[in-house]
């Protein structure tokens, strides 16, 4: 078996250039959308999934409470996008999502390894 490729992927939490709705309307609560990527993001997977739980962590341990939801990932990224919520987890960084969102630090790093039997 060899290798053809490897790519590492940095997932990324993006929050509007707007800030936190949070802050203003609801205390410390930060709402943030998610897609189903089991088990890095899942409605079903125990604390929303892997990369969910490490958001989580973070902002706790800046005060705020995290409240996710779930929708397909082009309506989690409209939602970000439109400032009905506060962000969205987890995307790969792109100069569009720069111009529009906060990009945090790496949340995880995946790494894809293609085999071939040749």
């Amino acid at each position: 078996m060899g290798w053809l490729k490897t790519v590492l992927l940095a997932l990324v939490l993006t929050v509007p250039l707007s800030g936190l709705a949070g802050d203003d309307q609801q205390g410390s609560v930060v709402r943030i959308t998610n897609g189903e990527w089991p088990p890095y993001l899942g409605s079903e997977e125990p604390g929303y999934g892997i990369a969910s739980r490490i958001v989580t962590r973070a902002f706790e341990r800046a005060g705020y409470k995290v409240v996710y939801e779930f929708h397909p990932w082009s309506r989690s990224l409209l939602l970000a996008r439109k400032g009905q919520r506060d962000g969205t987890a987890v995307w790969l960084p792109s100069e569009e999502r720069r111009e529009e969102f906060f990009i945090s630090r790496p949340v995880i790093v995946t790494e894809y390894v293609f085999f071939s039997s040749g």
